[in-house]
């Protein structure tokens, strides 16, 4: 077990150092689901934010 979580922080590690950008959003991805599963309600309330602000700039977007 231990040398499964050593490779995981180690890929995570590479994945900071190679690929930046997608590795937190992988990151950001996996804690917001964590969060949604273990509070759901703390975690709605962000996602409902994100999802406004999404809509209100797709909206006001110049066409």
């Amino acid at each position: 077990m231990m040398a499964l979580k050593l490779a995981i922080i180690l890929l995570i590690l590479a994945g900071l150092i190679f690929r930046t950008k997608e590795t937190l959003g992988l990151l950001l991805v996996l804690g917001g689901w964590h969060l949604l599963l273990h509070y759901p309600l703390a975690a709605g309330i962000p996602i409902g934010i994100l999802v406004l602000i999404g809509i209100y700039k797709a909206m006001t977007k110049p066409a």
